[in-house]
């Protein structure tokens, strides 16, 4: 009996001493900065580590909260820059773009003479009709005030012609490549031969020419009957000898499938 309750007695005593050392532990996480502020000596000395250890626990926890919420903030600011910097690039293009229409508008009516003033038609369906020899532009009969009518030039920079209005309609108006014509009359080089060209589509002339005629590649190609406006240039030349005749051909120089504006001008002008 004795030596049970000689056990027991230390038992309990282990567990007093035990809740003793957990309660002064809870007493410094939670009050360590008031209880040992006045403490000195022996008793400062066994109790800094634990203030140290309980500040730098709190420290690190809030350090690695910081990390992760700093981290997600910058991430929602990258994603947000990201958006922001695209509309800017995309108001960017649509401004230049805007600004070639209109440097490009501005110098064609300055330069053009009262009397001579095209009407100018933006082109569209490019992809879907240049191969059937057809262009669509968005002028017609209901959004104009001055009338273009079917066989007016359709010209672009001024100079080239790309074809010859085929069809006005409410809205729009069709366009008729010359490319797409059989016999056209066309001048070349600076001697100005005279030729029949034959429309090969898209954009592209063959002329037959007696072997003896001299014709460089890059020579001008025009059209005397209309306006003497440029065709094309000369891209190749070839020569069969047992043909009496050379084949001459002739390209457009501006690309079809990149047509934005159509000045139509009258034929008599």
């Amino acid at each position: 009996m004795i030596k049970r309750n000689y056990y027991q007695q230390n038992r309990k005593k282990l567990i007093q001493k035990i809740l003793a050392f957990f309660f002064v532990l809870v007493l410094v996480y939670f009050l360590g900065g008031v209880l040992l502020r006045p403490l000195s000596g022996p008793t400062s000395f066994i109790f800094r580590p634990l203030w140290w250890a309980n500040e730098g626990l709190f420290a690190g926890g809030q350090t690695i909260f910081d990390f992760f919420r700093n981290k997600n903030s910058l991430a929602i600011e990258n994603r947000r820059l990201q958006v922001e910097n695209g509309s800017l690039k995309t108001e960017l293009l649509t401004k230049n773009q805007l600004k070639s229409d209109n440097d490009y508008l501005r110098n064609l009516f300055g330069k053009a003479k009262d009397k001579g003033l095209p009407v100018v038609g933006s082109v569209i369906f490019l992809p879907n009709f240049v191969p059937y020899q057809t262009l669509l532009i968005d002028v017609g009969k209901n959004n104009l005030s001055k009338k273009i009518k079917v066989g007016d030039l359709a010209v672009t920079d001024r100079t080239v012609l790309v074809g010859r209005v085929a069809e006005v309609g409410a809205w729009y108006s069709k366009v008729s490549l010359l490319s797409a014509e059989n016999n056209i009359s066309v001048s070349i080089g600076p001697k100005n031969v005279p030729a029949q060209a034959l429309g090969e589509g898209a954009g592209n002339f063959a002329v037959s020419l007696p072997k003896d005629t001299v014709i460089s590649i890059g020579d001008r190609v025009t059209a005397p009957l209309f306006n003497n406006l440029l065709v094309g240039t000369v891209r190749a030349i070839s020569k069969n000898p047992s043909q009496p005749n050379q084949v001459i051909l002739i390209k457009t120089p501006v690309n079809l499938w990149q047509l934005k504006w159509l000045e139509i001008y009258n034929a008599k002008n």
